[in-house]
């Protein structure tokens, strides 16, 4: 999707957020009581896979290329 363009995951990036996502916790939860995710949904698989998102690395020209290719339907 990023047609070649450097794309990276930075694991120092994931440890941090993970550790000290306690902002991030506190409004899943505050979401979960408000019934914003479907029933039966795993808060923290949703975490931990919000905290692997923040952690992807792109530069300028991959970050476009992939916004086209989304924006042209993948």
């Amino acid at each position: 999707m990023s047609g070649g363009e450097y794309i990276g995951f930075n694991d120092a990036v994931y440890s941090s957020e993970n550790e000290t996502g306690h902002r991030n916790r506190a409004l899943a939860h505050y979401m979960m009581e408000n019934h914003c995710f479907p029933d039966g949904a795993r808060l923290d698989d949703a975490l931990s896979f919000y905290f692997q998102l923040c952690s992807i690395e792109v530069n300028a020209d991959s970050a476009a290329v992939l916004a086209a290719t989304l924006a042209n339907g993948g």
